[in-house]
């Protein structure tokens, strides 16, 4: 898992960002994208502590950080078509994946996608 200095020098080239970072747990970057829609940048929950519900606290968080300024139209993110977490993950919260044929170089992609507000009614979240 990176440290948040590590996670810090990579958002770098997104210029404007938010994220949430769990000391040895986890962390989650986004930021605003066109349409009143947010790009996760990147999620990633120590491997030792998975299956214990930290995805879903840290979405549940990402949610309430993202009510602050809403409207918001939709989440998304693109994850690499052999990232079957990834996949698993965002099924789980809701997402609709779409299989994007190189996407990235040399690899296909997954587009996942979820209405903001029924994301944050899936986690509790008002």
């Amino acid at each position: 898992m990176r440290t948040e200095a590590q996670l810090l020098l990579r958002l770098e080239v997104y210029g404007v960002y938010e994220y949430i970072y769990w000391e040895g747990r986890g962390y989650m970057a986004w930021h605003l994208s066109t349409g009143e829609n947010i790009e996760i940048l990147f999620v990633e929950i120590h491997p030792s502590l998975r299956g214990q519900g930290l995805t879903s606290q840290l979405f549940a968080e990402f949610c309430q950080r993202a009510k602050l300024n809403p409207p918001y139209n939709s989440v998304f993110a693109f994850t690499r078509a052999d990232n079957e977490i990834a996949h698993r993950m965002y099924l789980r919260f809701g997402f609709y994946l779409k299989r994007i044929p190189n996407l990235y170089k040399h690899l296909d992609a997954y587009l996942a996608v979820v209405n903001f507000q029924k994301l944050c009614e899936k986690l509790g979240v008002a």
